[in-house]
Formats: structure tokens, sequence, C-alpha cells
């Protein structure tokens, strides 16, 4: 009876880190942008909300509707959401190592197989 040998998967990893980097990248070139308003002087307020998500070099115009607005453009503006794409990042690593790590784990388990003797007829 011949042996029977478990072939190894296709390394995944390259893969895996192509498809990881790549959603690195695309998070990068279309980050999230937020829209806010400051208000200056005694009051001090200051708001901020979701502006969606923009290519880097053409962020969202700043929110300002003058019908509906009491106060003057000067306090209208638009950021980069820093925060919200750093947990994006780290969303994508997290994930990224996970199926690293399951891909190297199955390939140990695999290459195990292989070197095990099959017990067999004379």
């Amino acid at each position: 009876m011949a042996h029977l040998k478990i072939k190894p998967l296709p390394d995944t990893r390259k893969t895996i880190l192509f498809w990881t980097m790549l959603a690195i990248v695309m998070c990068g070139l279309f980050p999230p942008w937020s829209y806010t308003f400051y208000m200056t002087g005694g009051a001090g307020f200051r708001s901020e909300k979701d502006a969606g998500y923009y290519f880097i070099l053409n962020p969202p115009p700043p929110e300002y509707n003058p019908s509906t607005s009491h106060f003057s453009k000067e306090g209208y503006g638009v950021k980069l959401d820093a925060q919200r794409l750093l947990v994006e990042w780290v969303c994508i690593l997290a994930v990224g190592g996970a199926a690293w790590g399951v891909a190297r784990l199955n390939r140990e388990r695999i290459s195990e197989a292989n070197q095990k003797p099959q017990g067999g007829g004379v």
C-alpha cells in the first residue's frame, strides 16, 4: 500500500499580507472625516459630526448652510477623524494577525501529519 501524503496548502501568508496591506492603504487613501463647528468668544461652543469617507486629497467641503445657520461661515470646518482611522487600522491588523496565526497553525498541523508514519500492510 502506498504512503498517503497530505499535500501542504499553498502558502497563504503572502495572500494574507497582501490583503492586510491593501486594506490599510485603502483606509489611508479614503479616511473618515468630521464636520466641525467652533464658536469662539464667551460660550466656546464646539461640535463635531461624521462627514463620511472621502479621498485624502479631496476632503468634503465644510457643512455650512446659510439658510439654517445663525452663525457666520467662519466657525465651520472639516477635519480628518484620526481616532476612527486608527481604530480601523488596529482592527485590520488584528484580523490580519489572526488569519496569519491560523494559517501558520494549519501549516504546522499539515507538516506534522506528513511526518507521521502511516500504519500499513506488508
